[in-house]
């Protein structure tokens, strides 16, 4: 398949534009493994603390993703598992060079026909003498809808001398949530995330709690959630709404 796209991106921590496009070649390894291959070219255009450049980038990478139990509806058990390595070198083309592996799983339990467990974690890490010379997209931020709930949008990550984050080579994310079907189509569910991004190997992770409803629409789960962050006074509470399957 040939792929591209374009993005902009503006959040607390920094604004990009950016625009990609790229080859992959995806094949079967075993009934539950997928083996993907790829390259990208991307231009991006940032500001993040006090950088305000531009990066090119071709970008060489290899994805395997195994899936079980995925459904438009509620899953009532499954898994998914996804590793990611990509790299860019100087000498190929790109504007710097660095390596970067990533890996995320979520795991569906059912305690019951109403009740279920649902956990997921996410790791990554970059081998990059300074991160400041990659772009937004490539740097680790944490917190949002699918990250640590009760914060900002990619809020969370090491500061510079300003306090404006600027994410970080390494990310570290957790979550466990227990969900109860209530009436009908609609379930209640109560959640612990907790994560960081970080730079060198003592992270000072956040977490949130928060209480959840969900509705399992006809296209999909639609869910409401009211996170509290527990590692910043000042806010009571943030409201996620995301919509999509559950693996």
């Amino acid at each position: 398949s040939f792929v591209g796209g374009v993005q902009h991106l503006d959040t607390d921590t920094s604004e990009s534009d950016t625009f990609t496009f790229g080859y992959m070649r995806t094949r079967s390894l075993s009934k539950n493994w997928l083996w993907s291959r790829l390259v990208n070219y991307s231009y991006e255009d940032f500001a993040i603390g006090d950088q305000d450049e531009t990066s090119q980038l071709v970008i060489f990478g290899v994805n395997f993703e195994s899936a079980i139990g995925r459904e438009i509806g509620r899953s009532k058990a499954g898994r998914n598992i996804n590793f990611d390595l990509r790299g860019a070198s100087d000498s190929l083309g790109s504007d710097t060079s660095f390596l970067q592996f990533k890996a995320t799983t979520k795991w569906i339990w059912s305690l019951t026909d109403k009740t279920r467990v649902i956990t997921r974690g996410k790791l990554g890490a970059t081998m990059k003498d300074d991160l400041a010379d990659l772009p937004v997209s490539v740097r680790f931020f944490s917190g949002g809808d699918h990250s640590v709930r009760g914060y900002d949008f990619e809020s969370l990550g090491p500061v510079d001398e300003n306090g404006a984050v600027i994410g970080g080579s390494y990310l570290l994310e957790a979550s466990i949530e227990l969900d109860r079907m209530v009436v009908g189509n609609w379930s209640i569910a109560a959640f612990v995330d907790s994560g960081s991004a970080f730079n060198d190997f003592s992270p000072e992770f956040s977490t949130g709690v928060g209480l959840g409803i969900r509705w399992y629409s006809p296209i999909g789960p639609i869910r409401v959630d009211f996170a509290h962050p527990l590692d910043d006074p000042d806010r009571d509470f943030r409201l996620h709404l995301t919509l999509g399957p559950d693996l």
